[in-house]
């Protein structure tokens, strides 16, 4: 049986996908996910604080992002380049400690499938996905395609994700944490 990263990679490798050649680019996919543990304390409060949230994220990331995605638990946003995605990650990470709302972040990078509706897949935007919605706060969890370049500004830590998180995860990944 196929993973899901295998059967996506299988169809952006498929022939009969040469008609969206233009629609298949390299990018940087990040997603944000409103920690679900905020939500027990206060529901009603916890909602509109993450309304509110997501609000001031999109103003921050709409100079950055080539599209930008708004879904009921966060946020999808896609980059040109590693380095907007790394920038627009601690922009949010800085804008999360800032305003006290625990959020998970994730990046990776690598080719995906453009769709109509402000939708894009990919096989890096899946493991994104699955990093944000059992990630960590104060930190941001990033694919090693993601850490390939030097992408990372100075004051900036990368560090591989424990052996516990990557088995949880399911694929290794690293960790990036802002010391600034």
């Amino acid at each position: 049986m196929l993973s899901l990263d295998e059967m996506i990679a299988k169809q952006l490798l498929h022939p009969n996908m040469d008609h969206f050649a233009d629609q298949v680019i390299d990018s940087a996919t990040l997603h944000l996910r409103h920690d679900i543990k905020s939500l027990s304390n206060d529901f009603g409060g916890a909602l509109v604080q993450n309304h509110l949230f997501n609000t001031a994220a999109i103003l921050l990331l709409e100079p950055l992002a080539m599209s930008i995605f708004r879904d009921p638990m966060g946020i999808k946003a896609r980059f040109e380049t590693k380095r907007k995605g790394v920038d627009a990650a601690l922009a949010l990470l800085a804008l999360s400690k800032q305003q006290h709302v625990p959020v998970t972040i994730a990046i990776g990078w690598g080719k995906t499938l453009s769709f109509p509706e402000n939708t894009w897949i990919g096989i890096e935007d899946h493991q994104a996905r699955r990093m944000a919605d059992f990630g960590q706060t104060n930190e941001v969890s990033m694919t090693k395609n993601m850490a390939e370049a030097n992408t990372v500004p100075e004051g900036v830590g990368v560090f591989e994700a424990k052996r516990e998180r990557v088995l949880l995860i399911g694929y290794p990944f690293l960790i990036m944490k802002d010391y600034r």
